[in-house]
């Protein structure tokens, strides 16, 4: 009984050594799964680094640089649009987004160190009957280097939708 136990964990452990090196000869040491990141096969050194872009040529951006009307491209075929952001409270925002005849409230959240937005559509105020309907997305998106610009994309019921704003001087 013993012998067949040794058998099996041998049979087990060369299986495993097979499996390991199929996957290595398919994938190779390693692999590149998005720009620039590179998962490795390979043990990781203990002192490992982590590259962090420089963004110290970005203008700096607040909350309050959200303020004003913002007029770009928005959803499925990029139709035109205005988004006015009217109130801060710290880095929450709040506003509207106009595109064609709907009009649909916004909420969302900047973090100045990443440049990045974060807003939902939290109520349809107007839609235009020939549209009939509006899903209220969730969104995300990060600012341009002059801080002048913003675009991200969006989910709702339909899929996922890209956006981009300028903002009026």
């Amino acid at each position: 009984m013993s012998l067949r136990k040794a058998l099996g964990v041998i049979s087990f452990v060369g299986a495993l050594g097979i499996g390991a090196g199929a996957a290595y000869l398919v994938n190779g040491p390693e692999e590149e799964v998005a720009r620039g990141v590179y998962v490795s096969y390979r043990p990781v050194p203990q002192r490992a680094t982590v590259t962090v872009p420089n963004t110290a040529r970005y203008a700096r951006i607040d909350a309050a640089d959200l303020i004003g009307t913002w007029t770009g491209t928005w959803g499925y075929g990029g139709g035109l649009c205005t988004i006015d952001i009217h109130r801060i409270d710290g880095t929450v925002f709040y506003g509207t987004l106009k595109k064609d005849e709907a009009v649909i409230s916004l909420e969302g959240y900047i973090d100045p160190e990443t440049r990045r937005v974060s807003f939902k559509e939290t109520k349809v105020l107007k839609v235009d009957t020939a549209m009939g309907k509006w899903s209220l997305g969730i969104n995300s998106g990060t600012f341009s280097a002059d801080g002048r610009s913003l675009s991200g994309t969006g989910t709702d019921e339909w899929g996922t939708y890209g956006w981009e704003a300028t903002k009026s001087r």
